[in-house]
């Protein structure tokens, strides 16, 4: 395309020069006109140029997994000493166990289910006087009630419903202490537990 437009100027330069004089003269282009004509015929090659070439559009490229290496610091390697081993410790609680086997005084807990839910009732003993402490626990179906004889001691209680049933609940209450041998009563209910003393 370059060399047809410089062709084109190139002949018509030499019609202009080569014409032969006449009354109607026409007129000659000058030296400037000709410089300005090739200068824009070069500037619209280069933006037809510049307007063909395909855009470059922006496309993400996935990330890639490039390990990085970490340098290990050079260090001194220490004086090896005897360092004696540490004794094993007894981390079991001692407590989370069955409650059986105790003597002394007891008292009773009789436990009602007003829910229309099976429940799971665990009677915890902290510490009674003698040292005793573990669990006690059992299934208790709806509106169903039974009567637990215990040491006498501090407790706690946790109820909750068995897988599937419902409405499903769980409750946890601090019976503070069973510390006489009359009945206690521990009303179980779905929104709350109730322990009446007597």
């Amino acid at each position: 395309m370059k060399k047809l437009i410089f062709i084109l100027a190139a002949l018509s330069m030499l019609l202009a020069a080569c014409g032969g004089t006449s009354a109607e003269a026409t007129p000659t282009l000058s030296l400037e006109n000709v410089e300005a004509t090739a200068f824009a015929a070069a500037w619209t090659m280069a933006a037809e140029t510049q307007a063909a070439m395909p855009t470059a559009t922006n496309t993400p490229v996935p990330p890639t997994l490039t390990p990085t290496v970490t340098p290990i610091p050079a260090t001194a390697t220490p004086a090896v000493t005897n360092t004696p081993l540490p004794t094993a410790t007894k981390e079991k609680d001692e407590c989370n166990k069955p409650l059986s086997g105790w003597s002394g005084k007891e008292s009773k807990i009789l436990v009602v289910n007003e829910t229309k839910s099976t429940v799971i009732v665990s009677l915890f003993l902290y510490q009674s006087s003698r040292g005793y402490c573990g669990y006690l626990s059992t299934t208790l179906n709806k509106k169903q009630s039974t009567t637990f004889t215990v040491p006498i001691g501090f407790y706690s209680v946790s109820v909750w419903t068995v897988a599937g049933e419902q409405p499903s609940f769980s409750h946890w209450l601090d019976l503070t202490g069973v510390l006489n041998p009359d009945k206690h009563t521990l009303y179980i209910r779905e929104n709350k537990l109730k322990f009446v003393t007597p």
